[in-house]
């Protein structure tokens, strides 16, 4: 192994290196001595010409940075963190003593401490083989050795894929979802913006559920169903009509045993008298008739001679009406018949939720109702354990909002784990999510995070995140990463890897699409102008 220092001072959880050269941070080093045999990982760098420090004008220091090139009276420090003694097999417990040697951590020694680690977990997780440790990717700096996680540390603890934009995160949860899904594992993705819908796995045993989410109208509130149709604050009278027409028609939808028959012939009509109104010719799908049915009520309201409908305006009906006929219309975003995607789960099976054509509120009571019902089977023993995979998590878990879909995402951070409901929240802007949540999970894979106020926010979850590996986090490249926690058990600066199945969210070039697109349209011009020739050559013949 390559020698690169000395140890300077040290205690059994900080070393301090004076170093021959400069080594990466989050990268590993060894020391032995005695009987110590001690894997440190790199947290801080510092290059210190101590000559500098006094000196007072720029003559002198010119003449400082003379002697510096000539005499090499430069000092680089490292500072580490003991991760773990290869002969007690756990994070050491006394210092290395001052002047040992330090070298480049090779693979052979990266190897038998991350093995380690991964053994690590049977004391853990009384049942935990070696096989819920899935590759993940490799060191950044050991490109030849290979890094695992702990697949029962995230399903009882939880994970944050934390990063910016284009960072790399979609593929790791790719990476992820698969080889979960490869060991018989199932797995929920709320997916925002349809990144996974058509993505194919490395494993024939493994299968994609696309799942393109819809709302139930009954099996939403009337007050959150109201809110997602006429979603304007200032709209209150309007909302509160509505709900008194949501509350009918449900109990319409409600009848069982003799009154079922009569039911369905009244709701028939309503929407007879709603197609005569609108005259609009689209699809009539389950939701839409549900929707006419409450356009036709509406209407009825409008028209009754009921003293207290009747003092307020026909406006306030009508504008009711035409938010009605938008949602008609424009959107098919409803239905009373829709598969529970709960239902969907099976061993080795991705349920990929599609919430990308949602309204904000309706993608809010999809995500809550999603939650909830996976939660309430795992606690009725109905369900095998599951991951959740919440994509842009910020949208749904801001420290100023309570929403539904906040309270289900909380609580399954809180109570998953009892059950085997795992948690994963990805996210780009980590400053925007509540505290409250980000502080139940233990495990955290950060990507590139450029803005200062994230990485604050970052490092306050971690104990291993240093000032150094904050700085550090604005020059990893897409797809490397710093996964720290639970489901490590050591901090790992890894190159994760690539997911060839995945062929949306990827970053793609626009300049290379508009030559594309012009060298498209010369060709055609081309072929058009050929085709003229060949015709006024013909016309010349004949």
């Amino acid at each position: 192994m390559k020698e690169v220092g000395l140890v300077a001072r040290s205690t059994p959880t900080d070393t301090y290196i004076i170093a021959y050269e400069v080594p990466q941070v989050a990268s590993y080093l060894y020391s032995e001595a005695g009987n110590l045999k001690v894997v440190m990982v790199v947290t801080g760098v510092e290059a210190v010409d101590e000559a500098f420090t006094r000196v007072f004008d720029s003559k002198e220091a010119e003449m400082m940075a003379k002697y510096a090139r000539a005499s090499g009276a430069l000092k680089i420090v490292v500072r580490a963190s003991p991760v773990v003694d290869l002969t007690t097999r756990r994070r050491p417990q006394t210092p290395i003593p001052p002047r040992t040697p330090v070298y480049v951590a090779s693979k052979e020694i990266l190897e038998e401490a991350f093995s380690i680690c991964y053994c690590a977990f049977t004391g853990l997780y009384s049942d935990s083989p070696l096989s819920s440790w899935v590759r993940i990717g490799v060191l950044r700096s050991h490109r030849d050795v290979e890094v695992k996680v702990n697949v029962d540390a995230i399903l009882s603890k939880h994970l944050a894929v934390l990063g910016s934009t284009g960072s790399g995160k979609s593929n790791l949860v790719a990476v992820l979802v698969d080889r979960i899904a490869s060991l018989g594992g199932q797995a929920i993705i709320i997916d925002s913006h349809g990144e996974y819908s058509d993505m194919d796995f490395a494993s024939k045993d493994v299968k994609l559920v696309h799942f393109e989410a819809k709302v139930n109208p009954l099996k939403v509130s009337p007050m959150v169903l109201a809110s997602t149709l006429i979603p304007e604050a200032a709209a209150t009278k309007q909302r509160n009509l509505l709900r008194k027409a949501i509350r009918e028609l449900n109990s319409l939808y409600a009848k069982s045993g003799s009154e079922r028959a009569e039911a369905e012939k009244r709701i028939a009509e309503l929407v007879r008298e709603a197609n005569e109104e609108l005259e609009v010719e689209v699809e009539d799908t389950s939701g839409r008739r549900y929707l006419k049915a409450l356009y036709a009520l509406i209407m009825k309201m409008r028209d009754s001679r009921d003293s207290r409908l009747s003092s307020i305006k026909r406006d306030v009906f009508d504008s009711i009406l035409l938010k009605l006929e938008k949602s008609i219309v424009e959107y098919d975003v409803y239905s009373t018949d829709v598969v529970d995607p709960v239902d969907l789960l099976e061993p080795g099976t991705v349920v990929d939720v599609d919430v990308s054509l949602l309204p904000d509120a309706a993608r809010d009571e999809v995500v809550s109702y999603i939650c909830r019902q996976a939660l309430q089977r795992a606690m009725a023993g109905e369900l095998l354990p599951t991951l959740i995979v919440v994509e842009e998590a910020h949208l749904y878990l801001r420290s100023d909002s309570n929403s539904a879909a906040k309270q289900a995402i909380e609580r399954i951070a809180r109570e998953g784990r009892k059950y085997g409901v795992g948690l994963v929240i990805v996210s780009q802007r980590p400053k925007g999510i509540d505290p409250n949540v980000l502080s139940q999970i233990n495990s955290l894979c950060v990507l590139k995070i450029v803005q200062p106020e994230d990485q604050a926010y970052v490092k306050q979850y971690s104990e291993w995140m240093t000032d150094e590996m904050l700085a550090a986090l604005p020059t990893l490249e897409r797809g490397e990463a710093i996964l720290l926690g639970e489901w490590v058990r050591m901090p790992v600066a890894v190159l994760i890897d690539k997911h060839e199945g995945k062929k949306r969210g990827v970053t793609t070039s626009s300049v290379k699409k508009w030559l594309k697109g012009k060298r498209d349209r010369e060709a055609k011009l081309k072929e058009v102008l050929e085709e003229e020739e060949m015709i006024r050559r013909a016309e010349e013949v004949f």
